[in-house]
């Protein structure tokens, strides 16, 4: 018989019955066997070949030996192991149970009454090895730990053994012996001291719990990743970062997926065992810089240690400070100066392209040279001295040198020069920034030599040269000689009287001239200004001064120079034009007429009055300096061109055309213009008298006298007409009641519903009579049109056409309710009969101002303007079936209440709006 991996139990189990069975039966057996153990000191093989050999005492010696090695087998495991029969006797107890317990083996052999259960406790009890014979509570309850697995018991315990006096932490295992008919005849039981291996995983616990612990707290955010995509651990700034994340996986945690990354750096460093670097943007934008390194847990597993910095805005600030630092270093670039760093030995660290250019020296030539070799020994010599000068207290300090060119041109230059200094105060380098002062240098040898000639040429022009002090008041420095023939002051008065200038200013002018001077100094800007002087004879003249100030070379402030021209006779041409545009600009702007001025030659507006803006519809600033080209659609641009072009035939008087507003909107009017000229240009002034309302009106009461005349007709002849219509559809019912007319009686019914039409007809003729009576009372629009809302949309869903209503609120006024309900179906079947199916129609009231609104808007084609024009003709009609009476009706009903219908039509709909006055 050969087994694998078969338990110490089981194998204790086999021989243990082989035992028995001997004593039993008397059996001699022949037996050859042999064991293998495994690491774990588990038995690999056992391997036994039995021969019966009956009454042969030779086998009974070899099976005792077999019995006996089977014995020593158990006795030198190296676990304490005891075994017990099914009288719960021990039938085993070997060394390493001895050592443990110190209770030899001859104490407790063939001993029952729980004798095993002494050398642990003191005293006979029970203790694991019973429970294979019975599930004892009581018995478990002993035990730290106790485990179940098939019919195996584990189980561990703190002991201190009251023989040996060793205290440990043990661990034992429990299993039942059983004979070759499966009963229950014994039961073994192995136990290990593992105190050691305790405190090493409480070691490791501790370990790892202090490393949890500093992960814990750093400013980071910390976790370990495990090779199944899973945090196994996560510090506190990493949960309140991205919330409670120990056991989900890390593509959830950080990407919101339901799957791994397609690319995992974090999962490369098992593979790699290296560490990895990385930037991640997260979700909501963050960026962090990932550390993820190669990490052994303390229980041998592989992990990714990762940690990962916040570097938003660090990173902002770094690509800010590049971004910095490339946009000063353009701005260095670009200078027109020419810079440098170099240190104090004179060798140079940066250039700016200017200096290259300057100097005519490559950048790269430049940079690690020494400025001795190309500024020359002379100025050398200077600057080194001058550098000399420079130190913490005066960092700063400015030079003028003459350089001898590389070409031989002398050359001025002005440098300013900046020492760098370190916190210790030692000087680390200069930067210089320079530019050419050569024009300058000639130019100063230039003015000598002008300044005569410049006082000559001052003192002989028509005007007022002066030169004065930069303080509050212009103290006079310098006047010219015609001071005296322009006020009658004399050089000698103000060399006297520096400050005559001041006293002379005009009381009403003076604050406000003195406040344009202070500006003056504070902006740099040249100074202009009108103001009143009072003469020496008490004369006051106009005065127009312009000044500048003057500076040295190096930008510094001198004096003030100007000149003062004497304008009194231009102002007062000035005031005489003022008033007389005044009275234009009055007359212009009051004209209830549309009037503007426009250039000839620009073809632009120069001005137009609040009539022409308010009627075109168009903001002053949206016209002035416009041309007609860009204000004006193609029928006025067509019209001006025609004007212009019949410049022969001007002045043009009352000339009646269409003209068209901002919006499109056409009105009539009466044209006038002729040319003017303003300043010198050559302009045309358009006068258009708006007659739109005029036309209106005109056209209205040519419409109700119309109605005024068909209704009379009406109210003459519709009784006279109905009379006989009655008797001829009475006999016609007649004849259809009679047999000998049965075969014509589809045409006496034809002719029945042709009188019924013509009957119709009549009645909406008849409302169009002027006196018809009309019952007014007081009530809300809103109430007549929410009452006929379920009869309109019954009419709008059987062509699938739709209606909305909008509502407001609006005050009582007098109405009919028939003639206004009349009024409204009119209005809204027209629409109907405008629009597509599918489309809306929309009905609203409301407020504006003193008037009451009604409007019906119908998203059809729009009305054509021929058609528009005959609007509520009685009989006028575009339908193949129309009477031509219903809007005719619709405007007979508003004239009888005092209210007025507008139309609005275009190609996405037309809106009628009736006008009720309160």
């Amino acid at each position: 018989m050969r087994d694998e991996n078969k338990p110490k139990a089981q194998l204790i189990n086999e021989l243990v019955e082989m035992r028995r069975h001997i004593i039993e039966t008397g059996t001699k057996l022949k037996q050859t066997e042999s064991l293998l153990y495994d690491c774990k000191e588990k038995i690999k093989y056992f391997n036994s070949f039995m021969t019966a050999v009956s009454d042969r005492k030779p086998a009974e010696d070899k099976l005792r030996a077999a019995h006996q090695r089977l014995l020593d087998i158990i006795e030198f495991l190296p676990d304490a192991t005891f075994v017990i029969d099914q009288d719960k006797k021990v039938i085993a107890w070997n060394r390493a149970i001895a050592e443990m317990t110190g209770v030899p083996k001859e104490a407790v052999m063939g001993k029952g009454e729980y004798a095993y259960a002494v050398p642990f406790y003191g005293s006979p009890q029970p203790i694991l090895i019973d429970l294979i014979f019975s599930n004892d509570r009581e018995i478990e309850k002993k035990y730290m730990y106790i485990d179940r697995q098939d019919n195996k018991i584990f189980a561990e315990k703190y002991s201190r053994f009251p023989f040996s006096g060793i205290e440990s932490i043990m661990w034992g295992v429990a299993a039942p012996l059983f004979d070759k008919h499966g009963s229950l005849v014994g039961a073994v039981e192995s136990i290990r001291d593992i105190t050691k291996h305790k405190q090493a995983e409480s070691a490791l616990k501790a370990e790892r719990q202090r490393l949890y612990y500093v992960l814990d707290r750093l400013p980071a955010f910390v976790c370990l990743i495990t090779k199944d995509y899973s945090i196994s651990f996560a510090n506190l700034y990493f949960r309140e970062r991205f919330g409670d994340s120990i056991g989900k996986p890390c593509y959830e945690v950080y990407r919101k997926q339901n799957k791994p990354c397609s690319h995992c750096p974090t999962l490369s460093v098992l593979k790699t065992k290296t560490t990895v670097e990385w930037e991640w943007t997260s979700l909501d934008g963050r960026v962090y810089q990932v550390y993820d390194y190669p990490y052994n847990d303390m229980d041998g597993s592989r992990l990714a240690l990762e940690l990962m910095v916040d570097i938003t805005e660090s990173k902002q600030i770094k690509e800010d400070l590049e971004m910095s630092e490339a946009r000063y270093r353009a701005i260095v670039e670009d200078q027109t100066e020419f810079i440098c760093r170099h240190l104090p030995g004179g060798t140079i660290t940066f250039v700016n392209e200017a200096y290259c250019r300057y100097f005519g020296i490559k950048r790269e030539e430049l940079l690690g040279s020494n400025l001795r070799t190309f500024i020359g020994v002379n100025a050398m010599k200077q600057l080194e001295e001058h550098f000399s000068t420079i130190n913490t207290k005066n960092p700063v300090a400015t030079i003028e040198l003459n350089v001898l060119m590389s070409w031989g041109e002398n050359r001025w230059q002005h440098w300013t020069n900046r020492g760098i200094f370190n916190e210790q105060g030692h000087l680390v380098e200069f930067q210089s920034v320079g530019h050419d002062i050569t024009k300058r240098k000639l130019a100063e040898q230039a003015l000598q030599e002008s300044e005569t000639k410049y006082r000559t040429l001052v003192e002989r022009i028509p005007a007022i040269t002066y030169i004065t002090r930069l303080d509050k008041t212009s103290t006079t420095i310098y006047v010219s000689p015609q001071i005296e023939r322009i006020l009658g002051f004399t050089q000698a008065d103000f060399e006297a009287e520096p400050d005559t200038w001041h006293k002379q200013l005009h009381p009403d002018d003076r604050e406000r001239v003195l406040a344009e001077l202070s500006l003056f100094h504070v902006n740099n800007k040249p100074f202009q200004s009108e103001y009143r002087m009072v003469a020496h004879d008490g004369s006051v003249l106009w005065m127009k001064d312009e000044a500048n100030i003057t500076r040295d070379f190096d930008g510094r402030p001198l004096y003030v120079q100007g000149i003062m021209f004497d304008i009194t006779q231009q102002k007062q041409v000035e005031e005489a034009l003022r008033t007389s545009e005044e009275r234009f600009n009055k007359a212009f702007n009051a004209s209830p007429v549309l009037q503007a001025i426009i250039s000839l030659s620009r073809k632009c507006f120069i001005d137009a009055n609040e009539s022409w803006l308010r009627t075109m519809g168009f903001k002053r600033e949206e016209l002035l300096n416009h041309t007609i080209y860009e204000r004006y659609i193609n029928e006025n641009i067509a019209l001006y061109e025609n004007i212009i072009k019949s410049s022969d035939q001007w002045p043009i008087h009352n000339m009646e055309f269409v003209f068209h507003t901002k919006t499109g909107e056409k009105r009539a009017g009466l044209f006038s213009g002729d040319e003017i000229y303003l300043g010198g240009e050559r302009c045309f002034l358009a006068v258009i008298r708006d007659i739109t309302e005029k036309m209106q009106f005109e056209k209205e009461m040519a419409r109700l006298d119309r109605l005024d005349l068909v209704g009379e007709m009406a109210a003459g002849i519709g009784h006279e007409i109905r009379n006989p219509m009655t008797s001829v559809r009475g006999f016609l019912q007649i004849f259809c009641t009679r047999k000998e007319f049965a075969p014509y009686k589809e045409h006496l019914n034809l002719m029945i519903e042709e009188l019924d039409r013509a009957n119709t007809i009549i009645t909406e003729f008849l409302s169009l009579a002027k006196n018809k009576a009309v019952v007014q009372k007081a009530q809300n629009l809103n109430h007549i049109v929410q009452a006929l809302s379920p009869l309109i949309m019954a009419d709008g869903m059987v062509a699938d056409k739709h209606i909305e209503f909008e509502l407001n609120a609006i005050p009582e006024i007098a109405l009919d309710d028939k003639e206004i309900r009349q009024l409204i179906l009119n209005l809204v079947r027209n629409g109907f009969e405008a629009m597509s199916p599918g489309q809306k129609m929309k009905i609203k009231t409301f407020q504006d101002e003193n008037v009451i609104v009604l409007a019906v808007r119908d998203p059809g084609k729009g009305i054509e303007p021929a058609v528009l024009e005959k609007l509520g003709t009685p009989f006028f009609t575009t339908k193949d079936n129309g009477t031509g009476l219903g809007l005719a009706m619709c405007y007979s009903i508003a004239a009888r209440h005092n209210a007025t219908i507008q139309v609005e039509t275009g190609p996405t709909g037309t809106t009628f709006s009736v006008r009720f006055k309160m």
